[in-house]
Formats: C-alpha cells, structure tokens, sequence
C-alpha cells in the first residue's frame, strides 16, 4: 500500500460519536500528515544571486542536495526536471 492510499482509506474511517471521538480524529490527523511526508516533494529552488539554495514548503531553506528536509521530515525528490 503507497502512503496515498493509506491516507484515502484513513480518510475514510467513520468516527461515531462517542466521548473518545475526538482523540480519534485528532490521530487520524496526525497519521495523515505523517504520511504526506512520505510522499516525495521537489524542493523550491531559491537560487536567485549565484549561490545554491532550495526550500522546503515547510519555509526551510538548505544549501545542499538532501534526502530529507531537516526541519518537518518531508521527503524530498530531486530531478534535474522542471
């Protein structure tokens, strides 16, 4: 299963009422994003005087190529493609 269709099948999860519910959706929440962040992500290329840098969305700006942002963990995908 890809992380995209884990967060449709979370997305999907009935919550019924009850005093738990809350902590339910709130987990659901919080499994989402995690796995959104596995979902790899082309970082911004920020590189506007000559120097290199890229961004993540998360407002994280790098110098270098790496796996994933330090900052919130979000995968990153490298391609010399625009």
């Amino acid at each position: 299963m890809t992380p995209q269709e884990a967060i449709e099948r979370l997305r999907k999860i009935p919550v019924r009422p009850k005093p738990n519910n809350v902590l339910d959706l709130q987990a659901i929440a919080i499994a989402i994003s995690a796995l959104k962040k596995q979902i790899p992500k082309k970082p911004k290329n920020l590189s506007d005087d000559g120097i290199l840098r890229y961004g993540c969305d998360c407002g994280n700006m790098f110098y270098q190529k790496q796996c994933r942002c330090d900052k919130c963990g979000q995968v990153l995908y490298w391609s010399d493609e625009e």
